[in-house]
């Protein structure tokens, strides 16, 4: 099992561009882990050194960005994406993308997320994905990726209507409309068939959905699975390869793992 690599990436939408030199300098002295930052527009990104565990370096870089928001009266200065990479902030930063997470969970700032990323990245290097299936997506960041990546059609999966607002927001934001779709049926109620699929959930809702998720995956699908913590992975990976997936890779990030599994 390998680690994901402790250089963090942190892109930041700033509620006062004026204000980020102020911003960063508060960041420096109370986190002590920033070791550069790029201003583009209203988005701010920070890389930040290894320090410890990542969770607890982004809960304190969340509280900060929150104490900055009341203080300056400004508006929500608030966390849009996390990526871990060796290359300088200008590298890291992508084509823009619009995120409106509504909740902290869809930001991508929480480890399964992240670790989903970084497995969505890998496949889609290995081989462009055309027909995308995300399952509880959320606000929608992992389906948006996709769909940024170069995926034909993206659909993604929510049963929590104000999730599905925010994503279908997002879709239109981004300029998605055309080859990405949010929908609130369940998973028994969907046809087609995906060449990847996305299921950041928890252990329990996977094992529930995986009849279905076979059933939707195409000859030769990638999966990118996350959530899991402990054993969980262990046993995922038997789990699904029981009905003939093989694993390709396997990400971690403290208690939290990430599988990519290929369909046999």
């Amino acid at each position: 099992m390998s680690e994901v690599e402790t250089a963090l990436f942190v892109r930041i939408r700033i509620s006062d561009p004026d204000g980020v030199e102020g911003l960063v300098r508060d960041l420096e002295k109370r986190l002590n882990t920033v070791s550069g930052w790029l201003q583009k527009n209203d988005h701010l990104v920070l890389h930040l050194k290894s320090a410890g565990e990542i969770d607890q370096v982004l809960a304190d870089l969340q509280a900060c960005l929150e104490n900055q928001s009341t203080r300056s009266g400004q508006g929500k200065t608030e966390i849009v994406e996390t990526g871990f990479a060796a290359q300088k902030p200008e590298a890291f930063l992508p084509p823009d993308l619009h995120l409106d997470p509504v909740f902290s969970f869809g930001s991508g700032s929480h480890p399964s997320t992240r670790l989903a990323m970084v497995l969505l990245e890998k496949s889609c290097k290995k081989r462009l994905p055309q027909q995308v299936l995300d399952l509880g997506c959320g606000s929608g960041i992992l389906a948006l990726l996709a769909a940024r990546a170069g995926a034909q059609h993206v659909l993604g999966v929510e049963i929590d209507l104000e999730s599905v607002a925010a994503a279908r927001a997002n879709v239109e934001a981004n300029g998605f409309d055309e080859i990405m779709t949010v929908s609130d049926r369940s998973l028994s109620e969907i046809e087609g068939s995906f060449d990847l699929i996305l299921a950041n959930l928890t252990a329990s809702v996977l094992y529930r959905l995986e009849k279905d998720i076979h059933r939707l995956a195409a000859d030769s699908a990638r999966l990118v699975v996350s959530g899991l913590q402990g054993r969980q992975g262990e046993e995922t990976v038997g789990r699904l390869e029981k009905r003939g997936w093989q694993k390709r890779n396997q990400e971690a990030s403290g208690k939290w793992q990430a599988l990519l599994m290929e369909k046999a």
